[in-house]
């Protein structure tokens, strides 16, 4: 397999559980190896393997939830307004509360590009030799 250069792959030393050394997916075969280096001088073989590069969006890892920001929204109420037992949470249908979510989704993806990415579908398993790990140690 060629180097991956327009970046559309990212690939990992994978150990004997079958998951990739230490949970890291990198932008070539050369980095993966470097990174795994001592597991993988006392291998026999190697296997690496490439994944599709699934780009993370905002979205995905957002700490905003509207029903819980209309939870924290009753507390605050309550808790420093003095409106004893403050609750908003139905204030809001839940189709109100997907399509508030959505906006915010929206908003965040649109305007926020994050530079990582996670692996995705299983594209090939390479497995690699001592001698063909010598051109990348």
């Amino acid at each position: 397999m060629e180097e991956n250069k327009e970046t559309k792959l990212c690939y990992a030393v994978v150990e004997e559980d079958g998951n990739p050394y230490e949970n890291k997916v990198h932008d070539s075969i050369e980095e993966a190896v470097l990174f795994a280096d001592e597991f993988v001088k006392s291998r026999v073989f190697t296997t690496v393997t490439a994944y599709e590069k699934v780009p993370i969006s905002p979205s995905d890892v957002s700490l905003i939830d509207v029903g819980d920001l209309l939870f924290s929204l009753g507390k605050r109420l309550d808790d420093s307004y003095g409106f004893e037992g403050a609750d908003v949470t139905d204030l809001l249908s839940d189709d109100e509360v997907k399509a508030l979510q959505d906006k915010i989704d929206k908003v965040l993806d649109g305007h926020i590009k994050i530079p990582y990415y996670e692996a995705g579908k299983l594209v090939e398993k390479i497995t690699l030799t001592k001698d063909d790990l010598k051109k990348y140690l």
